[in-house]
């Protein structure tokens, strides 16, 4: 988000953590994945 879209850390985390969905990938002891996203109609409305 930041080199794509613009946005500063800070203002891409605090999107992240109000519009963003997370699904678990796998969970495989002792280590966990992740993947983060963001509807791009949300980044457009900036």
């Amino acid at each position: 988000m930041v080199s794509d879209w613009g946005y500063d850390k800070l203002e891409a985390y605090f999107l992240l953590t109000q519009c963003g969905r997370v699904r678990l990938g796998n969970m495989v002891d002792p280590k966990y994945s992740l993947g983060a996203s963001i509807s791009k109609s949300i980044i457009a409305k900036r």
